[in-house]
Formats: C-alpha cells, sequence, structure tokens
C-alpha cells in the first residue's frame, strides 16, 4: 500500500461537501473516475465516486439500513467489506498518475472513517464539513420535496422521500447522528482531521490554509474559487421547525455547539425562518383531513432484536414474520457474529431473499463458499445477480459451477439465461442444445428455454416500426431523471431547461387537487404545513401564483389576480412582432390565470375578450382602464370558436394573434391539466415564445403553431363524429380531407398569422350556423372547424407546427 495521503471529504448531506469535493478536484485532486453527475440539486456536479457510493450503500444494507441512518447502534463493517476496502484504494491508487493527489467524496463515509483509515493503513486525511443543523435539514428536506414534483405517481408511492415528513424527526435525526460521528472521530484523530464550517470554508480561506499546513495538508487543494451563492439557502420553513420535536432541536443545538468548539475554522450563521406559503392555509383548509390528526409514529419502524438470540432460533423468528412487514431486521447483528459454517450460511442466504435483502443474501453466499465451495452455491450466487440484473456477473459464477461440477447441465442453462439477457440468441440456444446433449433431465433446461422464447417475443415487439404522426406531435415527457443528468454533464443549460419541463410535465399530467390531498391525508398537522409549505416554494419558482391559485385551490373569481397585464405589455417594440390576443370567457375564475400567461408578453397591439352576456359588465368595468383591453359581449353559443369567428377581423393590423379560452374538461378528470399544459408551451416560457417568435419571422410560409398534443388526448386524435360536418365545410374552402386526421389544433388554442387563416377569418359566420349548448363533446360543427383550421392555413400556402417542432429546429 502507498504512503500517498488519501484526501476523504464527508459531513452530513447538503452541508457543503460537493462545494468542497469540487475545489479538491480543481487542485487537481483525484476524486475519482466514475464521479456522480450534476442534478436539480446541484447541477455542478456532486463529485462523489460511484463505486465507493455503492461500497457504502452496501455496508449499509448489510446492516438493514440506507444512507438515512442514524441509529445508535454501530455499524458493522465486515472483514468482507474491509477487503473490499481495501480493494477500492489499491485501485483508485493504481489508476492515478503520480505526483497527483488522490482522494474521494461522499456523506455515507462520515460512519466509516475508522475502517477508511485501516484502508490506507494510516494515510487518511479526513476533511470534515458541517453546516448548522437547520439549514442541513431544510435543504435536504428542500431537495426530497423537489423529488416528488418530477413525478405524476401519489406522493405517498415515493416512499424515501415522503418518509421523512412520514416521520417528523428522521432529517434531524440524521444530522445529529453525522454530527456525532464527526466529534467522535475527532477525539481520536484530529491530527489528521480538518474541520470547518461550510461557510467558514468560504470565508475564511487564509486561516484554513493556515491549519491545513499544521496538520499536513496540501494547502493549495482548498483554494475556492468556484462558489455559487445561488446554490444556498436564506431561510428555513417555521413549519419544518414546529414539525421537529423539542427534544431533538435540543439535542442537535447542543452538537452544533460541539462542532464549532472543536472546528479548525467557523463561522456564526444567521436563522432565519420564513413564515407559511400563503396558499397552505387555504389547501389545509380545503381537505378535510385537516380537522383530526392521525396517530403517527415519531421514528422509523421498531428493529427486530437478534442479539439475544441463537443463530437457530434467530432464523425461525425470521421465518415467521412476514416478508412485508415495516419491522426493521438486525441484519447488522447476524453479519457480524463468529464461528457461523457454510450451512448456517445458507439458510441466512434463503431468508434473505425471502425479505429481499438481496446484499445481505450476496454476503452469506460469499462467506458459504469461502468455507465450503459448491458448484451449486456458485449457481444460487448467479441466480441473485441474474436478479439484481448483474448479468456480466452472473456469467463470471455460473462458469465457476461448471468448472466444480462440469457434469451438470445446469451451469449451461443458467449460463443461456445470461445470454438472453444479453440479447445473444444464437448463444442462448447453443448453451441449451449443449446442456441437452449433457443431460436434458434437469429443470433448468425448461426455464432457459422460456426465457429464450420470452426474450425473442420481447425482441420482435421492439424491432422497428414506423412511428405514428399523432405520436410525434404529442408532448414530450420525461420518465428518467438520469436524461437530465446527462444533458446537464453536457450542457448545463440545456440541462437544466429539461430539468423544468420534467417537472412541469409532470405537473400537467397530474390531478394536483387529488394528488396533494392524498399525499398529506396519512401526516400529521406540523408534518402536512411543512410538505406543503416545501413543495409550494418549489412551485412558485415554476408556476405564477395565479396558475398555483386556479390548479390547486377551489377557486372563486378573484379580480384582484388581473393585475398582471399592464402598460408595459403593449408598449410598441420594433424587436418583436405586433401581436393580438382573442381569449373567450366562460369560466371566469380561470381568467386570471390566462391572464398571467399574456402579461409574459410584448408588443401586445389589443387584448380582445369576448363573453356572455353575464359576465360583459362585470369585465368591462375590471378593464376600463386599458384602452386596448376589449370587452366584447357575444351569444352563448358555438364555445370559444364562433365568438372568435365573430371577432376575428378586428386582429387583421396584427401580425400575429394568440387565441386562448377559459378551457375547462369536467368531463375527463384526466385531462385537467390540459388547460394549463397548451397555456405553457404557448407563452409559459421565454425561450418558447422567443422561438415562436423567430421561426414566425424567418419563415412567412408558417401560418400556424400549435401546442403538442397532451399525452391523455393524444388516443383520441382523430375525425371523431365530426367528418360528415368537415366533409360539408370542406367544400367552402375547396377541401380534399385525407381519411385519418393528426395535425389540428386540439383544444382551440393556438398562434398564427391572421392572413394563414382568412378564407376561414372572412366567412361570414351567423349563429343560426352552431347548435344550442347542450354539453356537446364531439360532434359539432365547432369541433369540425377545429379540425380544419391546419388544412385551411396549408390550403392558403402555408404551414402549420407544432410548439415541439419550432423547438426542435422544424425544416420548412
Amino acid at each position: 500500500m502507498t504512503k500517498t495521503p488519501f484526501y476523504l471529504c464527508t459531513g452530513f448531506h447538503r452541508s457543503g461537501t460537493s462545494l468542497v469535493a469540487s475545489t479538491l478536484a480543481s487542485n487537481n485532486v483525484d476524486m475519482g473516475l466514475d464521479l456522480m453527475g450534476p442534478s436539480f440539486a446541484n447541477s455542478h456536479g456532486h463529485f462523489e465516486d460511484i463505486p465507493m457510493v455503492t461500497l457504502h450503500d452496501r455496508i449499509l444494507n448489510a446492516n438493514a439500513t440506507d444512507w438515512r441512518y442514524f441509529d445508535e447502534r454501530p455499524l458493522q463493517v465486515s472483514p468482507y467489506f474491509q477487503e473490499r476496502m481495501r480493494d477500492y484504494i489499491t485501485k483508485r491508487t493504481e489508476a492515478t498518475t503520480s505526483p497527483l493527489l488522490i482522494g474521494a467524496k461522499d456523506p455515507r463515509a462520515v460512519f466509516f472513517l475508522k475502517y477508511w483509515d485501516q484502508a490506507t493503513d494510516s494515510n487518511l486525511k479526513s476533511l470534515l464539513v458541517y453546516r448548522g443543523w437547520m439549514y442541513s435539514v431544510s435543504s435536504l428536506l428542500k431537495r426530497q420535496s423537489r423529488e416528488l414534483l418530477q413525478f405524476t405517481m401519489p406522493i405517498q408511492n415515493r416512499k424515501t422521500d415522503y418518509g421523512f415528513w412520514q416521520y417528523p424527526d428522521l432529517a434531524a435525526q440524521m444530522w445529529l447522528a453525522s454530527a456525532n460521528a464527526i466529534i467522535a472521530w475527532h477525539k481520536e484523530n484530529a491530527h489528521d482531521t480538518l474541520i470547518f464550517e461550510q461557510k467558514a470554508f468560504i470565508h475564511q480561506q487564509s486561516k484554513l490554509k493556515e491549519k491545513a499546513k499544521q496538520k499536513g495538508f496540501e494547502a493549495s487543494v482548498l483554494d475556492c474559487r468556484i462558489y455559487d451563492k445561488g446554490l444556498m439557502q436564506t431561510s428555513v420553513p417555521g413549519s419544518m421547525m414546529s414539525m421537529i420535536s423539542a427534544p431533538l432541536k435540543h439535542a442537535c443545538d447542543e452538537a452544533q455547539d460541539a462542532l464549532d468548539s472543536i472546528a479548525d475554522v467557523y463561522q456564526n450563521e444567521h436563522i432565519d425562518t420564513s413564515p407559511a406559503h400563503p396558499l397552505v392555509s387555504q389547501l389545509l383548509s380545503e381537505n378535510e383531513v385537516t380537522k383530526h390528526d392521525t396517530t403517527l409514529p415519531e421514528s422509523l419502524p421498531q428493529t427486530a432484536q437478534l442479539s439475544g438470540l441463537k443463530w437457530n432460533e434467530a432464523m425461525e423468528l425470521l421465518k415467521q414474520i412476514p416478508a412485508d412487514s415495516t419491522l426493521q431486521i438486525d441484519w447488522g447483528d447476524l453479519l457480524s457474529r463468529e464461528s457461523i459454517n457454510s450451512s448456517q450460511y445458507d439458510v441466512l442466504y434463503i431468508v434473505a431473499v425471502r425479505f429481499k435483502q438481496w446484499e445481505v443474501a450476496e454476503i452469506a453466499l460469499h462467506r458459504a463458499i469461502a468455507i465450503k465451495a459448491a458448484h451449486w452455491r456458485f449457481i444460487h450466487l448467479g441466480d441473485l445477480f441474474m436478479r439484481r440484473k448483474m448479468p456480466e456477473e452472473a456469467k463470471k459464477t455460473y462458469t465457476k459451477a461448471g468448472e466444480i461440477a462440469p457434469e451438470n447441465s445446469s451451469y449451461l442453462a443458467r449460463l443461456s439465461e445470461v445470454e438472453s439477457a444479453l440479447g445473444n440468441i444464437e448463444k442462448a440456444q447453443s448453451l441449451i442444445d449443449e446442456a441437452q446433449q449433457l443431460d436434458d433431465t434437469r429443470p433448468a433446461i425448461p426455464q432457459a428455454i422460456k426465457r429464450l422464447e420470452l426474450k425473442k417475443k420481447q425482441l420482435a415487439k421492439s424491432s422497428p416500426v414506423h412511428k405514428s404522426t399523432v405520436g410525434e406531435y404529442t408532448m414530450k415527457t420525461v420518465s428518467n431523471y438520469s436524461d437530465v443528468v446527462h444533458q446537464l454533464s453536457l450542457d448545463v443549460k440545456h440541462g437544466m431547461q429539461l430539468d423544468n419541463h420534467m417537472v412541469k410535465s409532470a405537473f400537467v399530467l397530474r390531478d394536483n387537487k387529488k394528488w396533494l390531498a392524498e399525499g398529506i391525508e396519512g401526516l400529521s398537522s406540523s408534518a402536512r404545513q411543512c410538505l406543503l409549505d416545501f413543495l409550494l416554494i418549489h412551485c412558485n419558482r415554476y408556476w405564477s401564483s395565479e396558475v398555483l391559485s386556479t390548479e390547486l385551490l377551489y377557486t372563486q373569481f378573484n379580480p384582484s389576480n388581473l393585475a398582471g397585464i399592464s402598460a408595459e405589455n403593449f408598449t410598441p417594440r420594433s424587436d418583436t412582432q405586433t401581436i393580438g390576443v382573442c381569449i373567450h370567457v366562460f369560466h371566469k375564475h380561470l381568467l386570471p390565470e390566462l391572464l398571467s400567461f399574456v402579461a409574459r408578453l410584448h408588443n401586445i397591439k389589443k387584448i380582445v375578450l369576448t363573453c356572455p352576456d353575464n359576465l360583459a359588465q362585470e369585465l368591462g368595468l375590471l378593464f376600463a382602464g386599458h384602452s386596448q383591453v376589449k370587452v366584447i359581449e357575444v351569444v352563448n353559443k358555438g364555445r370559444d370558436i364562433l365568438p372568435w369567428l365573430t371577432v376575428a377581423k378586428q386582429f387583421y393590423d396584427c401580425e400575429l394573434v394568440l387565441k386562448l379560452h377559459t378551457k375547462a374538461t369536467p368531463h375527463a378528470s384526466t385531462l385537467c391539466g390540459w388547460r394549463l399544459q397548451m397555456l405553457w408551451l404557448l407563452a409559459g416560457e421565454a425561450h418558447h415564445t422567443e422561438q415562436i417568435f423567430t421561426a414566425f419571422k424567418d419563415h412567412d410560409e408558417l401560418g400556424v403553431v400549435m401546442p403538442d398534443y397532451h399525452p391523455r388526448i393524444a388516443p383520441h386524435i382523430n375525425w371523431g363524429q365530426n367528418k360528415p360536418l368537415a366533409d360539408t365545410l370542406a367544400k367552402d374552402f375547396n377541401l380534399t380531407l385525407p381519411e385519418n386526421i393528426s395535425l389540428f389544433p386540439a383544444g382551440s388554442m393556438f398562434w398564427y398569422r391572421p392572413d394563414a387563416l382568412r378564407s376561414l377569418t372572412d366567412k361570414c359566420w351567423l349563429n343560426s350556423d352552431f347548435p344550442d349548448e347542450q354539453g356537446q363533446t364531439d360532434g359539432t360543427v365547432m369541433h369540425a372547424i377545429e379540425r380544419l383550421i391546419g388544412m385551411i392555413a396549408m390550403n392558403e400556402g402555408y404551414k402549420a407546427k407544432f410548439v415541439g417542432q419550432i423547438l426542435a429546429g422544424a425544416d420548412y
């Protein structure tokens, strides 16, 4: 083992370890070859070496816990894992070109410093960073609540994230455990340890470097030049403080004082608490679950205590516990026992598999094999790797089984399953043939045949097929955050745009009222308020207050929310086209949301609001102070289509027109986000509207820009019951209609160039052309006209494109 010092950076999550690690990396410390990529929580990267993180996770899993560990029971690190730690150091040392220093970062490492010191032959240099517990806990809760927003699944199904509010003390307990680990390590190893508070690392560089020199650290590697102040929280929600128990807060205060007293440098950090988000009280009052408190556990589920039981007694007890029980199993106790024979480890393997504790099962098999190698143990180990989708590892162990018992055809059948999993069909079939020739009585062979046939079917289904045009025009969603991480690693700006898209697309695909109501139902009062606070703080970054009020509350019309339109929106500008906005208002409580998007536009020449007679006077008074806003009363027929056609000629002096309406879909709850999705794509992002305007400016032939189809509506993009009506209308516009239709502004909100639809808007439409309002959902002239808009534009020599095509740089 080399005497080169190993720089290990650790501390509690969200306390500045990434900042320190990135500083080391920028100063030529080799922090690993497989670093964890960036994310919304840290767009510059986390700088954690994935092999070390994986090793720590395996050790924690073997102790029946994970990265959320806080138990007072010490973690057991078996000789097997200690050897893996030495292997890690050896690989890192051999892979690093001298004279580079080597290091690594992982918050989990704070619990394993003793073992890393042993693995480095006492050449460990520990950099332990901490931050005040309130900001650290708040930052962790902020990250976990943001995770919830990325997905459409119910909040309570994201068990790891949701757990921080189910068990309100969890995050603070984790911080306390980390702090105590730092304090304990310092007592025995102060000479090779730097302890510093996060802000002091930034603002007391000279003092820190001096301390580093005194303790034998290379001071130059601490030269911080990449601090991003925007990543730092400036306040913590008061609801978070209310959620955490008083004794725990006191214990954290004491631990923080102890850290300050032993730190090489520290800086007092002022704590500001923020009041509850304005919508929290309204959301709580609208959900009846706030009228009672359920009885909730104050900590994580209890652990089954096995320390007083003999091995066979412990195994019998575990067999009686339901596999889906919330009771935590003390696997660490079992793995730390001595004088266990191979047969006993076999039983532990079986029990661990039952509880889906794959790491424990793997350790048990490795230990059994170390005592007595047997081909069937290698078969089991290979099966375990296959369960965990690790076919290459499985291949090695099955091959080893064949070396021990070449006459047993089971290993060949298992190898065939590996090749099937890898997609090597011919190789898989060859191995099955070989196994059958050797001994065709083995039950593993039919299983291998079944696996091969299933793989063939999967490959056949995944063969390239022609994509439907509807699919191409459907709003793209991001289901795997690794796609965002990849983009962030290539380009931070575009990566953050993709991250933004993932959160917003999830929002418009959810029934957010139901999502929130069900998510907070199982929480205590203080936890409900805290979770809502964090979620709404995030939502404010993505949506206006008008949008949040509309989408999350059962709102009534609030005239004060109309303040978004100002004189600035109408100020003439030479750098963009003149804009007209046509809005039909039927559901007046939705108008503030629409206007919040219109307020993002500039160079508006006029806004025309059409509405039925019962709203005309009220809206007229509200907009009396805006000379460019006109309110026009129309008959309540033709939904939004007839009102638009009635006033469309008024926009002939505008270069572009945005057509909107207060769309609601009470007949389909799955489409409750459809209106917002269209508004967002048409006018909700600056880079969207900029590219739309540029496309209209650069391409005179572009006539209509439509929002991509909402994924829930995409299966219904067709003529429906409207083809006969469309055939009749088509004669007026000299159109030849296709049998199938895939290009039209479903939802009837879109941008257009007035000349592109002149034949439609010039036509003299009569009220009698449209049916009386009867709540129709299809088969009316309005639905037929909606489907003809794109074709009418193209018949006039223009093109119709979707927003997604514009953003992707569509060909013209």
